[in-house]
């Protein structure tokens, strides 16, 4: 992945992907770094933070939902607009997640395990070669999509989809359509299915107009 693209993934808020409240608990170390190095968990606002000691961090508390969120190490307090140099994406699950890096959460050596949805967030993104182009990305997160029909992570992934390319109602909407019907009535599935609508109408509409405007045959 490039560090543009990864950086607005990162910013991109994450999704609620289930219905029940659980606790969730991730640990692990990121090289040997102290204070004043903390490492910050978000979801478009401050979740939780922790003190690095010798590198080793934990977090814990109580998610109403399971969703992606942004682990984030910055010194001297926390900076949401700064620039996300030493950052990866998690997920929040009831399964207990583990972070092993070497200092950098960017780095390829960065391990993530975890449950089912971080087993399958990692293998998103591992299908998504270095240095990807948008057209990459969309061509990865499709083909993630379709092989993974019931998952969440792929409902996630349509969202994502439109940080790195313009949604087309030909693109997306036989994508959503061949979700599962649990993932299609999850309130996040609802919003896309939304989304979609608008999309078709959008396409409708201009194929209208364009139909409109073509110039009538002159008989002779």
């Amino acid at each position: 992945m490039t560090n543009t693209l990864l950086a607005l993934l990162l910013l991109a808020p994450g999704l609620a992907l289930a219905q029940k409240p659980f606790a969730y608990h991730i640990s692990g170390r990121i090289g040997s770094l102290n204070a004043p190095n903390k490492v910050y968990l978000t979801n478009g606002e401050l979740v939780d933070s922790a003190t690095l000691t010798n590198g080793a961090f934990e977090l814990h508390g109580t998610a109403e939902l399971p969703t992606r969120a942004n682990l984030v190490v910055q010194a001297n307090g926390y900076h949401p607009h700064a620039v996300l140099t030493n950052a990866t994406s998690v997920f929040l699950e009831p399964t207990p997640v583990l972070v092993r890096s070497d200092g950098r959460l960017r780095d390829a050596t960065t391990s993530i395990t975890g449950g089912p949805l971080t087993t399958e967030h990692q293998q998103l993104y591992a299908s998504v070669p270095p240095n990807a182009t948008p057209q990459q990305y969309a061509q990865a997160y499709t083909a993630f999509i379709k092989t993974h029909p019931t998952s969440w992570v792929s409902l996630m992934a349509l969202w994502d989809m439109g940080v790195f390319a313009k949604r087309e109602y030909d693109e997306v909407g036989p994508l959503y359509a061949a979700l599962s019907p649990d993932l299609k009535r999850s309130r996040p599935g609802r919003l896309y299915g939304d989304l979609v609508q608008g999309l078709k109408a959008t396409r409708d509409r201009e194929r209208t107009r364009r139909l409109q405007t073509v110039p009538k045959p002159q008989h002779r």
